[in-house]
């Protein structure tokens, strides 16, 4: 943890021509997260980071693990600065040289492997480099050093956007958890999507929520449905303590992104009675979140996406685009001020999702009598056994009440007389052991016809954002030519 308190600098005579540049700074740094320093020329991001480094004189604490910032442990630190830290002089090929000899934990691959992505000289001098390019060569020798904290001030000063964002790109790609970057910037639209507020977690785990909660004082936490599953997991296991987090001011818990299964929430609110609970719908075709809505009053049709936003409407509709009756599945379509054009110069695309300023999402869902609407699976997820209409979500919600399992995911299978079956990929909690019997002792509760016709245990995968890598399962255990399967027998 590096830990600034009460951090102050002034620059010149005291009473006399006294500047104050920092101000009783108060801030707390752990390990693996990603620190934006915004603020105008002059705001004192520079000051700061050199304060930091020891650079510069100060009043205030500044500490790295309760330790004072000493030559013993200035090595965990390192500095990136559009003023250029390096050897003019020196080739590389020759700091290369330098830096293993002098940092134990010289990351040489990472050094490499970033030389050549910015096809970067090692056998000519920096001094002869372009503005750009010295630009890049100080980043590579802070990210290469090993530190625990990389400091970064203005790296790209000057240089045009698209070496910022190559940067951004390749910085997120190469980060181990445990690194920790500090960047002071006064150019937020740029990193606008690579930090967040001041702090951006990468990656997730139970530890770090309840951390950054706990730190940054949240009062709102907006998760995916398997950070809140590994979230209440942990807890169970005892894993996470949480009496050892600060979580009174906690008051929102938000998820999206993909169903909610209703057993999720209903065991969220056991552990977080106190808590609100939210979820929207949206698409990238819809400007994201936003045109459904449930709202925290509604928690009573938990596991429904709500009801249309304001300005927006919405309705399912069968395979003729025909309004279904209430109750039935059909596809959802929303109509509103936010609902995209076209596909950029894509005309057929277009024509096969947008119908009268209507979108059509290729979500799959029904309205209850009250109007709220709840996401059944995706259009192209649905699986058709024997000529019945089987919804994946449908299942993977139910099997997640079994007390063993982690994570579901239920796809269709090719199968000579049905067509195609449902099989269920089970990843089962730390720790426990099951059965095919069992699972299929769990589903009799289950209409016949949607019970899994075959269990495979397995790790399920998602993507960024949450979702089941369907694709990928279906490439693993059909080659992902199910149609093709089909016909062939």
């Amino acid at each position: 943890m590096l830990e600034i308190k009460n951090l102050q600098k002034v620059y010149g005579i005291p009473g006399v021509s006294a500047k104050p540049a920092l101000n009783g700074v108060d801030l707390s740094v752990g390990q693996g997260e990603l620190v934006g320093l915004f603020g105008e020329n002059g705001a004192g991001k520079t000051t700061l980071l050199k304060c930091v480094l020891g650079l510069l004189g100060y009043a205030g604490t500044i500490t790295l693990d309760g330790e004072p910032v000493t030559r013993a442990n200035i090595a965990r630190l390192s500095f990136a600065t559009c003023e250029h830290s390096f050897f003019p002089h020196l080739t590389p090929a020759g700091h290369r040289d330098f830096y293993r000899e002098h940092f134990p934990r010289w990351r040489e691959k990472r050094f490499q492997a970033l030389m050549d992505f910015f096809r970067l000289p090692m056998n000519k001098a920096p001094r002869s480099f372009s503005t750009g390019q010295k630009n890049q060569f100080e980043v590579i020798l802070a990210l290469s050093q090993g530190a625990d904290y990389i400091l970064m001030d203005e790296p790209f000063a000057g240089n045009d956007v698209f070496n910022r964002e190559d940067f951004y790109k390749v910085l997120l790609g190469i980060l181990e958890p445990t690194e920790t970057v500090v960047l002071s910037t006064h150019l937020l639209e740029e990193v606008e999507h690579f930090v967040g507020r001041a702090v951006l977690l990468r990656g997730v785990s139970p530890e770090w929520i309840l951390r950054a909660v706990t730190e940054e004082k949240c009062t709102i936490v907006w998760l995916l449905v398997p950070w809140a599953q590994d979230l209440l997991d942990a807890i169970d296991s005892g894993k996470v303590q949480l009496d050892s987090y600060l979580l009174d001011q906690w008051r929102l818990m938000h998820i999206g992104a993909q169903p909610v299964p209703p057993s999720l929430i209903k065991r969220w609110k056991q552990i977080f009675p106190h808590h609100q609970y939210d979820t929207n719908y949206g698409l990238s075709e819809s400007i994201g979140p936003g045109c459904v809505h449930l709202g925290v009053e509604n928690i009573h049709k938990v596991g429904a996406i709500g009801k249309p936003g304001y300005h927006w409407e919405a309705r399912i509709v069968d395979e003729q685009w025909n309004e279904a009756p209430q109750g039935e599945i059909g596809e959802l379509a929303v109509r509103g001020p936010g609902v995209m054009l076209c596909y950029y110069k894509n005309q057929e695309a277009t024509d096969e999702i947008l119908r009268d300023g209507w979108l059509y999402t290729g979500d799959m869902a029904r309205m209850d009598e009250d109007g709220f609407i709840f996401l059944v699976d995706r259009k192209k997820d649905v699986v058709i056994s024997g000529g019945e209409n089987i919804y994946p979500v449908q299942i993977e919600d139910f099997l997640r009440k079994f007390d063993k399992i982690k994570d579901v995911a239920v796809i269709g299978l090719p199968e000579p007389r049905l067509g195609e079956i449902a099989a269920a990929i089970v990843e089962l909690k730390e720790g426990e052991a099951c059965t095919e019997e069992e699972i299929n002792s769990f589903c009799r509760e289950l209409p016949r016809y949607k019970r899994p016709r075959r269990v495979i245990f397995d790790k399920v995968p998602r993507n960024p954002t949450g979702k089941i890598e369907k694709p990928a399962l279906r490439e693993k255990y059909c080659r992902g030519r199910l149609v093709e399967a089909q016909i062939s027998g």
